[in-house]
């Protein structure tokens, strides 16, 4: 016994002495990094862990950072590339389009109805990368980290909205150039507010609809100001992080390369993220009109080679697939299920239906949301039955 006491001692010693080093690998720094919108799932599931806690887990504490949103540093985001060349920021995310007023190359990834699916948008990235990293590097001072969208644009209008036709006349909040002159060519005029201000610009009549991502409209509670959703893909508002020459240069060549490999499975990780968001809110939609079953014939074969290459799981994404199917189905105002309930009571108003589910439909959207943030909750039983 004393024995194996003792054996455990040096072993656990031996892990500490083997942490410390790890730890002198890098010496202290701290960056000053700005991220993007808070309200992003990107930014929530991503960027924040990423930055606050990752980084200084992986290194003992050697690496840390000085991190905020956009919102915190009281930034708009156009303006963000022009402070990371200055040195203000050691690491910056900026939105591509953001930038496309000083270099029209920076609208080169958000072009409408170009990619409409994640895959070849990943596609599109990489073989745009060599051309963003030399823009970056020799005009901006700048050295590309990683790319990466937030999410499949889409129109959140105030009125009705079925197709391009009903654009003519709307005021509508873009982001890039591209977007203001697809609108313009439809018959509406582009209005430039930013993301921040979009709610009480709609408020005002100042624009009918508005442009971005349906995680990050939900989460700023746009839907207060709109009442109709348009899943037109208006591009993927991509986005990238990069680290001012000057700062990245002065780091130790070991953080250098670190930074650099975390950057990379980061990368993976943000569009895995995107096309979570992107499955999420197809499936909503879309079980609003369908039965689960033809749904899930007609939807799989395309979308499981996509979820898969993302990096998801497919048994946990079949399990995603069922819980979203079946909350479209109660969901109103067109749930099928709402009928077919309406139809066998026999009495009252179909209002009377949709008030009973409500409490339903929140408990399966906090199931969804649980299973988002933590996966081994419905993977554990699948890998303990695969191990056996």
């Amino acid at each position: 016994m004393q024995r194996s006491i003792r054996i455990l001692t040096i072993l656990a010693g031996l892990g500490l002495s083997a942490m410390a080093a790890q730890a002198q690998d890098f010496p202290k720094i701290n960056l000053k990094v700005s991220g993007g919108n808070q309200t992003q799932n990107l930014f929530q599931k991503v960027y924040k862990p990423f930055f606050t806690e990752t980084l200084a887990a992986k290194t003992n504490g050697a690496i840390t950072t000085t991190f905020g949103s956009l919102e915190e540093l009281g930034l708009r985001g156009p303006e963000v590339l022009r402070l990371l060349r200055q040195g203000v920021f050691d690491i910056s995310e900026a939105t591509m389009s953001y930038m496309a007023g000083e270099d029209s190359r920076f609208d080169g990834l958000d072009l409408p109805g170009v990619t409409v699916d994640i895959a070849t948008q990943r596609k599109a990235a990489d073989a745009f990368r060599p051309a963003l990293a030399k823009a970056l590097e020799t005009k901006y001072n700048t050295k590309l980290l990683s790319m990466s969208p937030v999410a499949a644009q889409m129109f959140y209008c105030k009125g009705d909205i079925t197709g391009l036709d009903s654009l003519r006349g709307k005021a509508v909040r873009t982001f890039n150039r591209a977007m203001s002159q697809m609108v313009e060519g439809a018959g509406g005029s582009s209005v430039n507010v930013p993301f921040a201000e979009v709610i009480p610009a709609m408020q005002r009549g100042v624009a009918q609809c508005a442009v971005t991502g349906t995680s990050a409209g939900n989460t700023a509670r746009w839907w207060e100001v709109s009442d109709h959703l348009y899943a037109l893909p208006m591009g993927w508002s991509m986005t990238f992080f990069g680290a001012n020459l000057r700062s990245w240069s002065r780091l130790d060549e070991k953080a250098r390369a670190f930074l650099e490999q975390q950057f990379a499975e980061l990368e993976d990780r943000m569009w895995a993220q995107a096309g979570s968001d992107l499955q999420d809110v197809f499936y909503l939609i879309l079980g609003c009109f369908m039965e689960p079953l033809p749904m899930m014939i007609v939807t799989i074969p395309i979308i499981v080679p996509v979820v898969v290459q993302a990096g998801f799981d497919p048994v946990w994404f079949g399990i995603m697939v069922v819980l979203l199917c079946e909350t479209a189905m109660i969901t109103p105002p067109v749930g099928v299920n709402l009928y077919v309930v309406q139809g066998v009571r026999g009495r009252g108003v179909i209002s009377d239906v949709i008030l009973g589910v409500l409490p339903f439909i929140g408990s399966l959207l906090a199931m969804i949301v649980l299973i988002i943030a933590a996966p081994d909750i419905v993977m554990w039983l699948p890998r303990l039955i695969g191990a056996q």
